[in-house]
């Protein structure tokens, strides 16, 4: 269940349905499918006690509920819908119509923005779909994404300033010349790499299952290919003991540790909860 998303997993060993795991569990029951009700558990209880017994047959047993499943599932796809409808939201596409950002999508009507759900989250998305891919990520309650915050960090491909935007995956540095200019990046940690001077950044993994590492924001420049790797998170504060320039995140969830990235250094100290970090350099508004 916890691979699929059904569930998030919380300290102490407990588990949290998620946004998508209400949404399956809300169209099963309301679908009367028969395994969500006590008595199906009970016979079910029965059979594999005559299955331990030799008196049934686990691949018998297996074969006929998996096709009372399959039918009932089948029926209940051609009923509702298991997720929300999308809900206009009176309000214009900025890309698409005349009046649009997107000179390439000029030629269609004005499309319309209704919010939607994916397992990802709601999204705000295009009537005009999908000749207009535009989106925009309402959060996870679906009652919006923060506005954007400018920084005076400077895009490297049109010289404009960056901004701080929320996506499906956490935050990002994004171009406010968008959509002309569509250069994205992580936002820098506030740590520079010790390897060749660059900022250090949150990378995400691609694949599902992967694991979530903090490398140089270098690492995609053909010229530098910084290939420096931490897998506990940077903080911008340098070492008491031993004065190396910054500390990581590390320990469990459940005992969480401010400590040294040199373990020859041994420095560490306990924390209740994840610090607050300083304000990333580089990322005060731009009007400051």
């Amino acid at each position: 269940m916890q691979a699929r998303d059904y569930v998030e997993k919380l300290e102490g060993n407990r588990f949290k349905p998620t946004q998508l795991g209400k949404f399956v569990v809300a169209g099963l029951v309301k679908n009367k499918m028969d395994f969500m009700e006590p008595e199906f558990t009970s016979a079910m209880e029965q059979e594999l006690d005559q299955v331990e017994s030799g008196t049934e047959q686990r691949v018998v047993l297996l074969s006929r509920f998996y096709k009372r499943f399959q039918e009932q599932l089948a029926e209940g796809k051609k009923g509702s819908r298991w997720n929300p409808e999308p809900e206009p939201m009176g309000e214009v596409c900025d890309q698409c119509g005349p009046d649009g950002a997107n000179e390439k999508l000029r030629d269609l009507p004005p499309g319309l923005l209704s919010k939607r759900w994916s397992r990802h989250g709601y999204f705000a998305g295009c009537s005009n779909y999908p000749k207009c891919k535009n989106t925009r990520d309402m959060g996870a309650d679906g009652k919006g994404a923060p506005p954007p915050r400018e920084t005076d960090i400077v895009c490297d491909k049109c010289g404009k300033f960056m901004a701080i935007r929320s996506g499906r995956y956490g935050e990002y540095l994004s171009c406010t010349g968008y959509p002309e200019c569509k250069n994205a990046k992580p936002v820098p940690l506030g740590v520079a790499c010790p390897k060749c001077g660059g900022d250090l950044v949150e990378v995400r993994p691609k694949k599902k299952g992967g694991k979530t590492f903090y490398g140089c924001s270098n690492y995609s420049d053909e010229s530098k290919k910084c290939d420096f790797k931490l897998w506990s998170k940077p903080l911008p504060e340098p070492c008491p003991s031993c004065n190396a320039p910054f500390l990581v995140l590390g320990g469990s969830k459940a005992k969480p540790m401010i400590m040294c990235a040199d373990k020859e250094c041994g420095y560490k100290r306990e924390v209740v909860t994840e610090p607050e970090i300083p304000e990333t350099p580089g990322t005060e508004t731009a009007a400051q």
